[in-house]
């Protein structure tokens, strides 16, 4: 990595510490990471002096659908690069590249993050750079800090070391437990779901570094008299120690941000479409089935700017939709589904429709964080009511946390896997290229 990082600031004329030098605290909107409440306590805490801030990204590739192989990618971004450059390859870090037989299970990942981590331990300790990015070229002796890692669930998951997203205490954020319900009446068949605690009682405590260092003190007093059930219902979840927890500004909880693409687009947004669309809700009184032509010729009349990266296709495929897909139909056009959807459903779904619109902003208000929180708490009040328990799924509940991940770290578009995908797709076409040509050697 230091290697990487020594050639990036070597080269982009993109670098800004402006930042650093003055406090966003008092400033009433928060134009990108620099103005979230974590990197403005580093900047207290590091009292003057500059530094670099690095956000993760892991993820796993399937080398081929006949083999169960995989490849798993640590990527890493320079959040002090100008937003329109941060995430181009050339100014992206390839922490690791590791080719496995099987998916890792939690204590191999801390495995793989292990020489990752005491790279990064090095670099906190401070390096000597040659930075391009400043009115003349100068060596600078900078800090470089991991305070971010944005994955999808399954990989985040085996990252902090705790249950799998569908199981008991599932989320990352916090230790809610989950109840398990049937998936059709009167079946035996029971599924976990994660409806909100209801706002009279005590609410499922948040994971922090704090509530880690005490999970992990009974961890390896009692993990080896307990099977991993008990494990889990003993230290809510966190079944692994997390190696991350060794850096400096990098929490265990909050740190593991809120990701647009998989929680919300292709998570809660494809949910609703399935509710909405699929024939075997059509007795239900939230299914609008018989209105999907009327609903996709409204859509197909929108206009969507130039930029747009995919324009829906017909809502008859809405089951192969890709994220980009369904996050243009949640932010652009959702007055087709306010107009053919009962109004309470109608009024329910534009309780997420503006939240969205707020945090994927790239100038939010601090008063509109507050915003975000009572809309999307709103929404899973009204979510259990409205579609049953049944459907409340771990990523309908991670809208929970969405307002906090705001505060803390800016616009959900500062760190989504959107910003990730073109450098997967990318490092992938190469390295399976690599390993394919390898084998043919052999």
């Amino acid at each position: 990595m230091i290697p990487q990082l020594r050639d990036i600031l070597s080269h982009t004329q993109e670098l800004n510490f402006e930042q650093q030098q003055r406090s966003s605290s008092n400033i009433g909107i928060i134009d990108d990471i620099y103005d979230g409440e974590k990197y403005q306590d580093i900047i207290k805490k590091e009292k003057g002096k500059e530094f670099l801030t690095l956000i993760m990204n892991v993820d796993g590739i399937e080398v081929s659908k006949s083999s169960s192989s995989s490849l798993w990618i640590f990527t890493f971004v320079i959040n002090e690069i100008k937003r329109s450059e941060r995430f181009k390859l050339k100014n992206v870090i390839i922490g690791g590249i590791v080719s496995t037989t099987f998916k890792p299970n939690r204590d191999q990942m801390q495995k793989l993050l292990s020489p990752i981590v005491n790279e990064l331990l090095i670099l906190e300790k401070g390096e000597t750079f040659e930075v391009q990015g400043l009115s003349t070229s100068s060596n600078m002796h900078l800090k470089t800090f991991l305070i971010g890692s944005c994955c999808d669930k399954p990989a985040q998951s085996l990252v902090q070391g705790i249950s799998e997203p569908i199981g008991a205490f599932g989320c990352g954020r916090c230790e809610l437990q989950g109840v398990t319900v049937p998936i059709k009446p009167n079946s035996q068949k029971k599924i976990r779901v994660f409806p909100l605690d209801p706002e009279d009682q005590q609410q499922p405590r948040l994971r922090t570094n704090e509530t880690y260092d005490l999970s992990m003190k009974i961890f390896y007093k009692k993990h080896h008299l307990w099977n991993i059930t008990q494990l889990r219902d003993r230290l809510a979840g966190q079944i692994s120690p997390c190696v991350l927890r060794d850096l400096t500004y990098f929490d265990v909880g909050t740190s593991f941000l809120s990701d647009s693409l998989h929680n919300v687009y292709h998570g809660v947004m494809k949910r609703l479409l399935r509710l909405w669309f699929d024939k075997k809700y059509r007795k239900q009184p939230w299914n609008i089935c018989d209105k999907l032509k009327v609903v996709d010729r409204y859509l197909s009349s929108i206009k969507y700017s130039s930029t747009t990266l995919r324009i829906p296709r017909s809502l008859s495929k809405y089951r192969r939709y890709k994220a980009n897909e369904t996050r243009n139909i949640l932010l652009f056009g959702f007055s087709a589904f306010g107009a053919a959807l009962p109004l309470k459903y109608a009024r329910h779904f534009f309780l997420l429709v503006v939240a969205m619109h707020i945090a994927e902003s790239r100038h939010i208000q601090r008063t509109q964080v507050e915003d975000i929180r009572l809309l999307l708490n709103r929404f899973l009040q009204l979510f259990p009511t409205l579609y049953t328990p049944r459907h409340n799924s771990q990523s309908v509940h991670s809208l929970y946390h969405v307002a906090t991940s705001v505060n803390y770290y800016g616009s959900l578009s500062n760190y989504s896997t959107f910003n990730f995908e073109s450098i997967l797709g990318i490092t992938e076409h190469y390295v399976i290229l690599y390993f394919q040509m390898f084998i043919e050697e052999k």
